[in-house]
């Protein structure tokens, strides 16, 4: 059998121009006929997929305000930089208490909501968040559609209410899922988010904990419900959900898992682990939490902290070595992908047109340029150069401790579950030794992978048993604590996989043998001598 799998890595490595590559990589979401693929879960509950099976990896970009603060012109800018960044997925939000309507005055309902038993929406607001989405798909990209934001505070509020009523939690779902379809069906490139930093628990909140659990179990339905063609008297506490992505976003410290781990409506449990400009343990502990719990599903780092702000914070700002670290610890440790974020584009803060928040300090014109956007490319271009859909966390490749005198010196590990490949993420760029034995085959090939450049370095091939030291290399303009973060490929030669950062074709998840759902993440190696290979 494990011949078998592995086997079917030796795939075409297939090396491509530089440009075509920051446009997308290798497979495209696009199909044959030009539509964007509806998005599912895997087989082995891990990852996000392409209806069809197809591989995608989920690199967003946090463009909360896209559909509040933009023109068509600046919203066509930002969509075509971002995908030229590599960027496959855009979280936004419907509304917030700071940007409660878009830029021709529009809100989202007609009167209030509060309390209300009969909501009307203002169908003009969802046609224009319906270009946006339409134009994101022109572009191959996702649009997560964050609409609980103004459940926290504000005149949108249904959770705020001190009586809210089931039937206007659902008419909340059902008529802004039904005000976004177009064509009588629901746009494939959208992706459902009911809540964005909130929670059930929130001290904000007029009514009870197991409560606002209730409602958004009734507006998920909702979206359901009007995405699957139902009339809105169809609320009865059930509903058919494979037709419909959705997922929750909580605020720090919560995971969606602590509320809605077992509902049939939530796709994927995400997190939020702070804004905290030093490097929080967090980063990897929490989706760590979430990759362990059952029923499986797939988990994310719903938001990151903001590149060029928090300049509030003691801690100080968000560099791109902060979320270099954050996008490595939490990919590493088990997450489906990575939610990136600058503090100016956000927010498509312009100076002269609109006040700071979260110490944005630029124009998001020239923000969304920044370096740390800019180094996100190499997360997915490493990421789609190995099989991506069986790939595990697994911290025992390290023959060295985790930690050796505080988190900027941390080691993360990855593989896939055959042992194909493996990657560790050196955070200050220390030595280390490594199981070589974790490896299959009888020689392992190394290298250094740069996260700032995506530049790969072949280091020699080594044998599959005992431990190995490896040192990375110096960076100039680094130093132990600040930057000098590099990565360690190593992978079965026997399998011929190209040099890191160069995409694969990757395997449909009809051809993958999916991991078991408890992936091994303390496998002790084997001698590959020993094994059937």
């Amino acid at each position: 059998m494990g011949g078998f799998i592995k086997s079917r890595y030796k795939i075409i490595i297939v090396f491509i121009a530089a440009l075509t590559l920051i446009w997308g990589g290798l497979f495209s979401s696009i199909n044959a006929e030009g539509a964007l693929l509806p998005l599912k879960n895997s087989k082995n509950g891990r990852y996000i997929i392409q209806e069809d099976g197809t591989p995608i990896f989920w690199l967003a970009d946090d463009g909360w305000g896209l559909h509040n603060r933009t023109n068509a012109g600046d919203a066509n800018f930002y969509l075509a930089t971002r995908k030229a960044q590599g960027f496959t997925v855009i979280h936004t939000w419907m509304v917030s208490k700071w940007m409660p309507e878009n830029l021709h005055g529009d809100g989202p309902f007609q009167g209030s909501i509060y309390n209300a038993s009969t909501i009307n929406v203002n169908q003009s607001f969802f046609d224009n968040i319906g270009d946006r989405i339409d134009l994101a798909a022109s572009k191959g990209l996702y649009v997560v559609l964050e609409i609980g934001h103004g459940l926290r505070n504000g005149p949108f509020s249904i959770c705020l209410g001190n009586n809210p009523t089931n039937q206007g939690a659902y008419q909340y779902g059902w008529k802004i899922a039904n005000a976004l379809k177009k064509d009588g069906a629901q746009r494939p490139n959208i992706i459902w988010g009911l809540g964005i930093d909130t929670s059930p628990v929130s001290s904000k909140s007029l009514v009870s904990e197991s409560r606002n659990v209730e409602l958004v179990r009734i507006i998920a339905e909702g979206v359901a419900d009007a995405n699957n063609g139902l009339p809105l008297s169809s609320l009865n506490g059930q509903a058919d959900y494979s037709t419909t992505l959705i997922s929750y976003h909580p605020q720090y410290p919560h995971s969606t898992s602590e509320w809605f781990g077992d509902d049939a409506w939530l796709d994927y449990n995400s997190h939020q682990s702070g804004r905290d400009a030093r490097l929080n343990p967090l980063y990897h502990s929490l989706i760590t939490t979430e990759y362990n719990m059952m029923p499986v599903k797939p988990c994310i780092e719903a938001e990151a902290g903001y590149e060029g702000g928090q300049g509030n914070l003691p801690s100080g700002q968000f560099t791109p070595y902060n979320q270099r670290v954050e996008a490595y610890w939490s990919l590493f440790a088990g997450g489906f992908g990575f939610q990136y974020g600058h503090s100016s584009t956000w927010q498509f803060y312009v100076p002269v047109l609109f006040s700071p928040r979260a110490g944005a300090t630029i124009d998001w014109h020239t923000a969304i340029n920044a370096e740390g956007a800019n180094d996100m490319i190499h997360v997915r271009n490493l990421m789609e150069s190995r099989p991506l859909l069986i790939r595990i966390p697994d911290q025992s490749i390290l023959a060295s401790s985790e930690e050796s005198g505080g988190p900027h010196t941390r080691l993360q590990a990855t593989r896939d579950s055959d042992g194909c490949y493996a990657f560790v993420y050196a955070t200050n760029g220390r030595n280390f030794d490594i199981h070589m034995g974790t490896i299959s085959g009888k020689l392992a090939a190394a290298w250094w992978y740069d996260p700032r450049t995506g530049n790969a370095t072949f280091i020699g091939n080594f044998p599959t048993t005992g431990t190995q030291t490896f040192d990375p290399p110096r960076s100039p303009s680094t130093s132990e604590t600040n930057g000098n973060d590099w990565i360690l490929v190593l992978d079965d030669v026997s399998q011929g996989f190209g040099r890191p950062g160069i995409p694969m074709a990757q395997p449909n998840d009809d051809e993958t043998v999916p991991s078991p759902p408890s992936t091994q993440l303390n496998k002790i190696a084997i001698d590959p001598t020993e094994a059937d290979f």
